[in-house]
């Protein structure tokens, strides 16, 4: 049985302009109940953490459409992290730029669960970070094709660190 109210509070309790403006957003009643991140509908989605690959370069090359500028921006990225000793250790170059826009550091993560697409396709990343705090997903470089070894990556990463994970539909 699901919750019917979230900090006490019932959905129908909510103003209609404010249930209006969730709902903009892609939170619906059951979401809203779900405990979904507010922040967005409320105007204050905090953007990629100080030191983060260049967002943009980062979702157009982890979904397939990056250009050589993409990459050599994500490289320059990737070599100021390593000066400063802030890189995701061995991980390819994609795949440490989206996970860079995660702005909880991977101590801080507690559990994370992943949806897999399809041969190729990017993967949804969501983390779940330790003592409180809003859960944040990015997108991954996908798994199962020979040339996208990104989800497979973070899997091992994960298990390296030994940080809890779950894949959608397995087990």
């Amino acid at each position: 049985m699901a919750a019917s109210r979230r900090g006490g509070r019932k959905w129908s309790d909510l103003s209609p302009a404010y249930r209006q403006r969730l709902e903009r957003a892609g939170v619906d009643r059951r979401a809203w109940l779900g405990g979904a991140d507010l922040r967005a509908a409320r105007g204050r989605k905090p953007g990629p953490p100080p030191g983060a690959a260049p967002a943009e370069a980062t979702e157009r090359v982890v979904h397939g459409g990056g250009t050589r500028r993409d990459l050599d921006a994500l490289d320059d990225w990737q070599s100021d992290q390593r000066n400063q000793g802030t890189d995701y250790g061995d991980l390819s170059l994609d795949t440490a730029a989206a996970l860079s826009q995660i702005s909880y550091p991977p101590e801080r993560w507690d559990h994370v669960e992943f949806t897999p697409r399809g041969d190729g396709e990017p993967w949804t990343m969501t983390v779940y970070p330790k003592g409180g705090g809003y859960p944040e997903t990015v997108d991954i470089p996908g798994g199962g094709a020979a040339d996208t070894p990104g989800a497979s990556e973070v899997l091992d990463w994960l298990t390296e660190e030994d940080i809890d994970y779950d894949v959608e539909g397995s087990g």
